[in-house]
Formats: C-alpha cells, structure tokens, sequence
C-alpha cells in the first residue's frame, strides 16, 4: 500500500513540475507526407518534407532521388527557411509521379546534421505507402453497343473501288516524295558515328559557358540530353522518353557492360537531381561531370572495321 502512494505521489510531482519522463526535445524534428496515397496512373503527388531545427544545427545535404527512384520527378519546390519562436523551419515539396500500377513504398530518407557540440548525428523521414491502380475499370466497355449489319456490297462497289484506286495513288505520291527527300539528304549529308556528333555537342556545350553565367540547371538540362540522345543513337533505346531507372534497366537487358551502365547512371542521376531537386554542385563537381560525359563516349563508342567503314562511305 505505501509502495503504491509513493508511486502515486511521484506522477504528480512530475505533473505539478512540467518535468517530461523522457529525454528533452530533439534539435532537429522530420516530418513527411503525401497529399495522396491513393491514385490513378500519372497522377500527380505532392511528396513534402519539413524540417524544424534549432538555429545552431547545420543540415548535411540530402538527395531525395535515393527514396524516390521508383517515381518521376516533375518538380522540386523550397519553402523557408522561416524562424519561429526560436527554430527554424524549412518545407521541401517534390511532385511526383509514375505510370505504372501497383502499391509502392517511399522508403525512410536518411538526414545527417551537426549540432552545437559537432557532433554528427541522424534523423529519417517517415515511411510512406503509395497505391497506384490503372485507369481501366470493369464498366470500361459498358457504353460499347452491337456491331450493325453489315452493308450491301453491291451498291458500294463502284465507290470502293474509286477510293481504292486514290489512295493508293496519293499513299504511292507519298513514299515517292520521301523517298527523293531521303536520297536528297544522303547524298548533301553523308552518316556520321554517333560518337562523334555528341563529342561536337558536349563541346559546343563548354563553349556556351552556361556555368560561368551562373545558369547551372540549363547546363546540366543540355548535358543529360547530350549524353540520352548518344545512348539512343548508339543502342537503339528510347532514352529521351525513359526516366533514368528505366533506362538503366533497358541498359542492362541489352546487355550493355555493367560498368558502362553505372556510368551513365550516375552521370544522369546528378543531371536529375540539379534539374529536379534543386541541387547546385560545386565547381569541380561539375567539370569532373563534363570530364565524365567525355570518358563515357569514349569507352562506349562503336568502332568500326576498315571493311565496315568502306560499307558506310
């Protein structure tokens, strides 16, 4: 009996005090969230992330493309930071999307930060679950009517065979035209390696000197599509239209050498996440990324045998 007076007693000292009976506030608190959990395909999501730290703390960066690969990035957008009542908050938004059905799950993002004493420490978003179903649903085709007789022959048949014989006619004035405008174009134009139409590129790139103008994002926007439009040309992969998951997919099932396809990856991931996420790379990031667009034609590009290049010219 005295052993649970004692006890009593003690909650209500610390009730009475303010004191809580765990640890003191964390310098650093995460919240995450969708707007939606449940969409239809290319449906757009608004993914936030919202920091509230004390003024002291110093946030490492992130890269939200490590939780967010299994979904298109549309846009990034930054609120803050905002000082209230002695913290700072800070609200990052991405939208977000994908074109396949299926449940899918934003994993913990991982947030380093230094506090007051220089201590690294840790802190992670929420887990988050995403259902994505397809568009089609089971009345679809429930408007969809019986096909209707079919028609007399007979009465049709002089008309028939009229816009047969014309559309034949202007199909076969059609491939006549492109084809002259092919042979046209050959004949002012001979075929160029791949390679050497993205080293022109990747050149007239540098002498746009988009970096120096202090215009990053178009730089890295020009580079990724530089280094796409090769991949495209050189492997017979849709590049431009594949986000850069799927293209390293596509890259592997071709059988393209690992090292190669990592490459490229980590190439097109930096072009993502300063075109997308706001990210603003150093100065020697961003010539060792241009080094690097260079290395990879270089080891990727086709080389043709003396029999091969007669063939060509």
């Amino acid at each position: 009996m005295k052993y649970r007076l004692r006890l009593y007693l003690t909650c209500i000292a610390f009730l009475l005090i303010g004191i809580p009976a765990g640890s003191t506030e964390s310098p650093v608190l995460i919240n995450s969230g969708v707007d939606r959990t449940k969409i239809t395909i290319g449906d757009r999501v608004h993914y936030r992330i919202r920091i509230r730290k004390n003024k002291n703390i110093k946030l490492e960066p992130f890269d939200p493309l490590e939780v967010l690969r299994a979904f298109e990035i549309k846009n990034c957008e930054t609120k803050g930071p905002v000082k209230r009542a002695g913290k700072e908050i800070q609200e990052y938004i991405y939208t977000i999307t994908t074109f396949f059905p299926g449940n899918y799950t934003i994993p913990p993002l991982t947030i380093r930060y230094t506090d007051e004493k220089g201590n690294t420490l840790t802190a992670w978003t929420d887990t988050i679950s995403i259902f994505v179903e397809s568009v089609n649903t089971d009345d679809t085709y429930a408007d969809i009517k019986d096909i209707k007789p079919p028609l007399s022959v007979k009465s049709y048949l002089p008309l028939y065979i009229l816009c047969t014989a014309a559309g034949a006619g202007i199909a076969f004035y059609i491939f006549w035209q492109k084809k002259k405008k092919k042979i046209s174009a050959e004949v002012q134009e001979p075929h160029r390696p791949c390679h050497e139409l993205a080293m022109e590129r990747l050149k007239a790139l540098e002498q746009m000197e988009l970096v120096l103008k202090g215009e990053i994002k178009q730089h890295y926007v020009l580079l990724s599509e530089i280094i796409r439009r090769y991949i495209e040309a050189r492997y017979s992969i849709p590049a431009i239209e594949r986000t850069t998951s799927e293209l390293y997919q596509e890259m592997r099932v071709k059988g393209i050498e690992r090292r190669h396809c990592s490459m490229i990856k980590e190439l097109l991931d930096q072009c993502d996440l300063v075109k997308f996420a706001k990210f603003i790379p150093a100065k020697n990031e961003i010539d060792s990324d241009l080094a690097r667009a260079y290395e990879i034609i270089e080891l990727t590009k086709e080389v043709l045998k003396p029999d091969d290049r007669i063939q060509t010219s």
